[in-house]
């Protein structure tokens, strides 16, 4: 089976948010409104260039 990169790093920004939100809960961390206007746009970055990789190889496969 072959390993899609952009479930993969869906997966990862999924998981950090939960474990983000878990140490919030804990008390570990605190989550201010302005932590979430940094990581929100980092995490779509993140996840749209896992797309464009993705494509990007996905064509290179192809022309092979």
């Amino acid at each position: 089976m072959k390993l899609h990169t952009g479930t993969l790093m869906a997966g990862i920004v999924y998981a950090g948010i939960g474990v983000a939100l878990l140490f919030e809960a804990l008390g570990y961390w605190t989550l201010r409104v302005a932590d979430l206007r940094i990581i929100g746009p980092l995490a779509l970055l993140v996840i749209g260039l896992s797309v464009i990789v993705t494509t990007l190889a996905r064509r290179d496969q192809s022309v092979s």
